[in-house]
């Protein structure tokens, strides 16, 4: 029994670290469909998002973002299909004035995030979840950050979901094609940073099975980077 016991208390010991975000332009007062479904009818290829550095509380690696459907409810089950590609840079930008020319806004440490599909089953409330295949490490000592959405072969969800934003000091955005888009100063989508990897314990079954009747216990270790 004192082994088993042992054995519990070294499982426990594990850490489960979720993710540390860090929300920028929250609370919510407002809504929007572009870039992530709505882009197609738009005609929006290419968005930018511009964060003030003071929205950071210091130098930190980000692993992922989220996005979040909380203030309207359209009904949408599915999002649309394409490849989105998020990339994130220090930018001299400001969120009240980003420049209408994209490559203006984008930092010489221009680094891709994630490229790939969003598609997914869908219901309000959800959160999307854009888990990194790098990470980037930002400092807000060194600028602004600025987030780059490049949008190819998009299909539509119907109804569109829309996704929480806000009027806010802390946020501007460019987008629309070609080169150059239109500018909305102190306003963009509200935007979670992942700003820590998770490490996860994940018991077999049968190890639980042994476990409860006093023979041992076995685990297994999963360790997920975002």
């Amino acid at each position: 029994m004192k082994r088993i016991l042992v054995l519990l208390l070294l499982c426990a010991a594990v850490a489960i670290n979720a993710s540390a975000d860090v929300v920028v332009g929250g609370p919510p007062n407002s809504n929007n469909c572009i870039p992530l479904t709505c882009s197609n009818a738009f005609g929006v290829t290419t968005y930018q998002q511009v964060y003030s550095a003071g929205a950071f509380g210091g130098a930190t690696t980000i692993y992922g973002l989220d996005f979040y459907n909380t203030v309207v409810n359209s009904g949408s089950t599915q999002l649309g299909t394409g490849t989105y590609s998020f990339y994130l840079s220090t930018s001299s930008a400001s969120p009240g004035a980003p420049s209408a020319t994209y490559s203006n806004n984008i930092g010489g440490d221009n680094t891709l995030l994630f490229s790939g599909s969003i598609a997914q089953p869908w219901a309000f409330g959800d959160t999307l979840d854009i888990a990194g295949t790098n990470s980037f490490t930002y400092n807000p000592l060194n600028g602004n950050l600025v987030l780059t959405v490049l949008i190819s072969g998009s299909t539509d969800p119907v109804p569109f979901t829309f996704f929480d934003a806000s009027s806010s000091s802390d946020l501007g955005r460019v987008y629309g094609s070609g080169t150059s888009g239109y500018t909305n100063g102190d306003y963009g989508l509200v935007t979670g940073f992942d700003t820590s990897s998770e490490t996860t314990v994940t018991p077999e079954p049968a190890s639980l099975l042994l476990l409860s009747s006093g023979i041992g216990l076995v685990g297994m270790l999963k360790r997920r980077f975002r």
